[in-house]
């Protein structure tokens, strides 16, 4: 049954004063920044002030968002966080509530429900819409607008101490089945089943199920199978159900839920017999929570790789705002400092994965801990944490950038383009490149991936390989010009197409953006097809030709700080302009 509950999400209230000039705190939302610059936001549950330590309530577009761990706990709920899935699964009395980062569905106790607004990531923490969720819990929102304060509390016939949860999800039966192909364990519940995690030692898959009670026997002899000796339960804490399975074979693991979330399966496959599932088995280990696929291997003791959607480092009992990341994208390599000294749980150690995503991961321990991942393609990456656990997750760049360019500083190292009045091509595109690079850099809104940072010559397929291997929005190429002394002027070179005229169009903007702001002789917009850097890139490529080196005139000033100022300027709002078109 699906049910429209978008009203429980709105605040619906008017700013009634007006606020001085305050200090503006830089919020990332889906790997974007943003500065905000509201006042600070005060909760309350049941009369008491919750102290939010890390993210406080912010409002966006008249919605307040919390964090979720923190605010719910506070209410008495458990709160789970599965980082792959990026859901949070809400366990308060009866209910379980589960929300998916960036989605307008919910399901509540399994049934669907639209919201208009999702949850989101903000500052690596989980904020959802506080209407949404307390109303669904039967708690009642009221905002203070004078005070700017957003107060919780249980409706009358509802009352409950916040740290006490009165109900818990009761396990109730395991079962077993198997195929020719697999073996499911069925793990039955009397509720919906909250948070589950995964981990698996020397032939072992141990599954762990929050704010749940026990009703199992202890051991449980499966079925004559090929896949699991025995089954072992316990109330491993007075508030989570663990369920052994002590196999007998290399397996392939999956896991879901049913549709209502009463019942978690486990689904085994032995080794080799599907290239689709992920091996868990007697020489393996993993971490993991709430299903999907999971390729798993120690790295050494306290760090784990895994791939499930995508590849994964996780660390145990490291401090995540400690962490420095080097990003060499060129190189295909991301390096990890820990920002301290973890040798004495974290040893020296190199894998090579025989996967499709990393080469090799590296952890070396010389003053600070570092961990030196070589993929196979450019990656970037997110860092999360649940629990004690740090996961640096491997991500695509367009998975985490929504505008990204490619800037190409043309020449360099041998290579030194034209030359002429004392001046070499290669060192007046390196300045004007960077110039526009640092103001690119300096935008939430973009990511920029540079061809070249230094006096080096990338060769014509590697520039363009590179940001085709990113999947770049826009490839802009810096250049200047050559020919007779008398001759001066900007141009700006586009890839002809019958079908896709957006590299006409933002040349254009380009090309009468530098004509109008640097003062120079408009020379216009060229078709090109014959130039390597735009027939070959996979998305709309420009060139900029700004001036000629070889007039007197037109060199000194092409090279001065001023004009190199102004030319990034212009370079930087016609790309901004021209993102609008992509």
């Amino acid at each position: 049954m699906r049910r429209k509950w978008s009203k429980w999400l709105l605040i619906g209230f008017v700013l009634s004063q007006s606020f001085g000039a305050l200090q503006a705190q830089t919020l990332i939302i889906d790997g974007k920044q943003m500065e905000y610059r509201l006042p600070a936001i005060a909760l309350y549950v049941n009369g008491v002030q919750v102290e939010t330590r890390v993210m406080d309530p912010i409002q966006l577009d008249g919605r307040v968002l919390v964090p979720a761990r923190e605010v719910f706990e506070a209410m008495g709920a458990t709160v789970g966080w599965d980082n792959i899935q990026k859901k949070v699964t809400i366990q308060y009395k009866s209910q379980t509530i589960v929300l998916t980062i960036n989605q307008t569905t919910a399901l509540i106790n399994g049934n669907k429900v639209e919201l208009d607004v999702p949850g989101k990531i903000i500052n690596d923490k989980v904020m959802i819409p506080i209407r949404f969720v307390s109303e669904a819990m039967g708690m009642e929102v009221q905002w203070d607008s004078t005070n700017r304060a957003v107060r919780i509390s249980e409706r009358e016939g509802n009352s409950q101490k916040p740290g006490n949860i009165t109900q818990k999800t009761q396990i109730s039966q395991v079962t077993t089945s198997e195929s020719a192909s697999q073996y499911v364990v069925t793990i039955s519940a009397n509720s919906s089943i909250g948070e589950v995690s995964m981990m698996t030692q020397a032939g072992k898959v141990i599954i762990d199920l929050s704010n749940s009670t026990s009703l199992l026997n202890a051991t449980i002899n499966p079925e004559e199978n090929t896949y699991v000796q025995r089954i072992r339960t316990s109330q491993y804490t007075k508030d989570t159900t663990r369920v052994v399975l002590d196999l007998m074979t290399e397996v392939k693991v999956n896991t879901s839920y049913s549709s209502d979330r009463t019942k978690y399966y486990v689904t085994l496959t032995k080794t080799g017999q599907s290239s689709n599932d992920s091996t868990i088995g007697n020489n393996t280990g993993n971490n993991g929570s709430n299903g999907g696929q999971i390729d798993s291997m120690p790295i050494a003791q306290g760090i784990q790789y895994s791939v499930m959607s995508k590849p994964m480092i996780t660390l145990t009992n490291v401090n995540p705002g400690q962490i420095q990341v080097k990003d060499d994208y060129r190189n295909k390599i991301l390096t990890f400092d820990l920002g301290a000294d973890y040798s004495q749980q974290i040893a020296s150690t190199t894998l090579t994965p025989n996967d499709a995503y990393v080469s090799s991961i590296t952890v070396t321990n010389e003053g600070t801990t570092k961990i030196k991942v070589v993929t196979k393609t450019v990656y970037t990456y997110n860092i999360s944490q649940s629990g004690n656990h740090t996961v640096l997750q491997l991500v695509r760049p367009k998975e985490k950038y929504n505008q990204i360019v490619v800037l190409d500083i043309g020449h360099g190292g041998s290579d030194n383009g034209a030359v002429g009045n004392g001046l070499t091509e290669k060192e007046i595109n390196y300045n004007q490149g960077m110039a526009l690079y640092r103001l690119l850099e300096a935008d939430p809104n973009i990511k920029v991936y540079m061809t070249r940072e230094a006096d080096v010559y990338p060769t014509l397929q590697f520039r363009s390989a590179l940001a085709n291997e990113i999947n770049a929005d826009l490839f802009v190429s810096i250049h200047n010009n050559s020919a007779a002394p008398a001759v001066k002027g900007t141009e700006t070179l586009y890839f002809p197409s019958e079908t896709d005229k957006r590299g006409q169009a933002i040349a254009k903007l380009v090309q009468d953006s530098i004509v109008s702001q640097c003062n120079m002789t408009n020379r216009g917009i060229k078709a090109r097809s014959d130039l390597y850097v735009l027939r070959t890139t996979n998305m709309p490529a420009i060139l900029i030709e700004t001036g000629f080196i070889s007039n007197p005139s037109e060199a000194a000033l092409i090279n001065s700080s001023s004009f190199i100022n102004d030319w990034a300027r212009s370079v930087y709002s016609a790309i901004v302009e021209g993102f609008k078109l992509l």
